[in-house]
Formats: structure tokens, C-alpha cells, sequence
């Protein structure tokens, strides 16, 4: 008697969720699986009794992360790895859609996401699939979630464009064209006038000369940064996907990067 009180005290009717508008009671099986679907979205969850009444249901279609980005069916939030790939996540979106982190950080300006992306739930299935997803460096620090090594240039996070890469590769190969002005990368001029060429191997700076032209000061640094990057994707072979490795052995520096 008291299970058809309930039922008939919810099955069928409208409440108000604390921030995610009207959602209708569908099914109840016992107290801890209630059926619920979303007015606005349309989205169907299992919830408890308890938070039907009280409204702290979760509508999972629901674009909170930044009007973009939504949960989606399938995460755990009480399993560490689900909640590990959903902050990796958020950290995505965030670089995709907030207009603060954007003006702060302009390499940014125009990077985006596929639309896979925009669900986390997704992104959690498919970051589980890849190599070196739960991998670590030598230093103990895990692999970063790349998205231009693939395709360079590329400013869209997307299954097809991102891996996960050892931070010595994620950050091998960085432009900073508003610090240099208009000199080739890997150049910078003397009090006397000259070109001097030095590349980065290992967080150290080494100098490769002092040239008379840019042009001759930047192929030093193009032929020394590419065998450093070659030596990087063989130092990393084994354990990154193949098509970083290849990336990486192909890799041109272009006195435009």
C-alpha cells in the first residue's frame, strides 16, 4: 500500500529542480531508481525519492559548462578515473569557450571543439580508448591531452586531432612569434647587429652561433631543433601512438612557426 501511495503520489506529475527547471516524474521502481525526464532538454536520468522531492536532480543534457558543454549519459562521478577525465575535460572546454581565459592566454584565441567534445561523457569513453591516456612521464607527471601535433596548426579539439603525449612533447614545439617580433623562430639579434641562433633541448637554451643573416642564423636553429625532435619521438617510441611518432619524425620547422 505504501509503494502504490508513493506511485501514485509522483509517477506522472511536474517538479521544479533547484537549477534545471521542470522535470516529470516517468517510472518508479523503488526508492533509489525514479525515472525522470527534463522539460527543457528532453533528457531522461535515474534519481532517488529523496532528491525528486527536494529538487537536487541533475539534468545530464543540461549545457552548464559554459552554455557548451554538457555531462552526457555515462559518467561516474564516484570513480576516480571517470573524475580525473572529467577535469582534463573541463580544462578543455575552458580553453574553448571562456572568454577570460582566452583574452589571457591568446594562443587561444581561436581554438574550438568538435561537437563529440562537447559532451564529457564522450570524451571520457574515448580518452579511456587511447594511448597513453593513463600513462606517466619519467617524472611522474601524466601525459597532457595534445591537439596539434597531428596536424599542425590545428585549433579544434576533436577525436581525430588529439592524443595524449609525454608535457617533454606536448611541449616540444611552441611558437612565440609576439615575443620575437619579426624574426624567425629560434633567432634573435645582437647589440651589434648580428643574428644569433639557440634552441631550447631539455629546458636549457644552447647556442648554435652568431650569423650575418637571419635566414643563415635560422636554418642552424631549423637542423638543430629537428634532429632534437626526432631524437624526442625515438626517445618516446614505445610508448606513444604511432602516429605521433611519425608526426614527429616528419616534423618541418617553417621560418613562419
Amino acid at each position: 500500500l505504501k509503494r502504490v501511495a508513493i506511485v501514485n503520489s509522483v509517477v506522472g506529475k511536474t517538479f521544479n529542480s533547484n537549477s534545471f527547471g521542470k522535470f516529470t516524474v516517468l517510472k518508479y521502481e523503488n526508492y533509489e531508481n525514479v525515472y525522470i525526464q527534463f522539460e527543457q532538454t528532453g533528457g531522461v536520468n535515474i534519481t532517488d525519492l529523496h532528491r525528486v522531492r527536494d529538487g537536487s536532480v541533475v539534468d545530464l543534457l543540461a549545457k552548464s559548462n559554459y552554455n557548451v558543454g554538457y555531462i552526457g549519459y555515462g559518467y561516474d562521478p564516484k570513480c576516480a578515473e571517470s573524475r580525473k577525465l572529467f577535469k582534463i575535460w573541463s580544462g578543455l572546454v575552458q580553453r574553448c569557450f571562456d572568454p577570460i581565459w582566452k583574452t589571457r592566454h591568446k594562443c587561444y584565441e581561436l581554438t574550438t571543439c568538435s561537437e563529440d567534445f562537447l559532451c564529457a561523457s564522450t570524451f571520457i569513453t574515448w580518452s579511456k580508448s587511447q594511448i597513453g591516456y593513463n600513462s606517466i612521464d619519467e617524472y611522474g607527471k601524466p601525459f597532457a591531452l595534445d591537439k596539434d601535433i597531428l596536424l599542425k596548426g590545428n585549433t579544434v579539439y576533436s577525436p581525430d586531432t588529439c592524443v595524449f603525449v609525454p608535457r617533454e612533447i606536448n611541449n616540444l614545439i611552441l611558437s612565440n612569434r609576439k615575443v620575437r617580433g619579426k624574426l624567425p623562430i629560434g633567432v634573435t639579434k645582437t647589440k651589434e647587429g648580428k643574428l644569433r641562433a639557440r634552441v631550447s633541448i631539455n629546458n636549457k637554451e644552447v647556442a648554435l652561433g652568431v650569423f650575418e643573416t637571419s635566414n643563415e642564423a635560422f636554418q642552424a636553429y631549423k637542423e638543430a631543433k629537428e634532429r632534437h625532435i626526432k631524437g624526442v619521438a625515438n626517445k618516446w617510441k614505445d610508448k606513444i601512438d604511432i602516429r605521433v611518432y611519425e608526426a614527429l619524425i616528419n616534423y618541418e620547422i617553417e621560418i613562419s612557426d
